[in-house]
């Protein structure tokens, strides 16, 4: 599937993932998402790394659970490695960790996270 958008959160945080999806895709912004996209046969750190290499930018879901994850902070480097901005929504207002705000501050066209002043909500998914 061609994306615009890889779309990166913590499994924890999947309704609002789903609300994002959702939002971006209601404007026709083609979004990839795990583990919806990953094709079956393909092994998930290929398709992660496949999805984030063929996307134009990262929407980071930005939560305390994603604030914790390895897995979260190795797909925000391997993006910012790649050159594509990163995009956070907030659905918590919790500081970053220090990998994940120095990552952020690298991101071409992204706010480093702990200089965001509000926070973004998603919609609900039965809207």
């Amino acid at each position: 599937m061609a994306h615009d958008v890889f779309l990166s959160y913590s499994s924890k945080d999947k309704a609002a993932a789903d609300a994002v999806r959702h939002a971006l895709e209601r404007n026709r912004i083609r979004v990839w998402m795990a583990p919806r996209d990953v094709l079956a046969g393909v092994g998930w750190a290929q398709s992660i790394v496949g999805a984030i290499n063929g996307a134009r930018v990262m929407a980071l879901v930005f939560s305390g659970n994603a604030n914790g994850s390895p897995q979260i902070e190795r797909e925000v480097e391997r993006a910012v490695n790649k050159g594509l901005p990163v995009l956070s929504v907030r659905i918590e207002d919790v500081p970053p960790s220090e990998a994940l705000d120095i990552l952020s501050a690298r991101s071409i066209g992204s706010t480093p996270l702990r200089r965001r002043s509000s926070s973004m909500s998603s919609d609900s998914p039965s809207r």
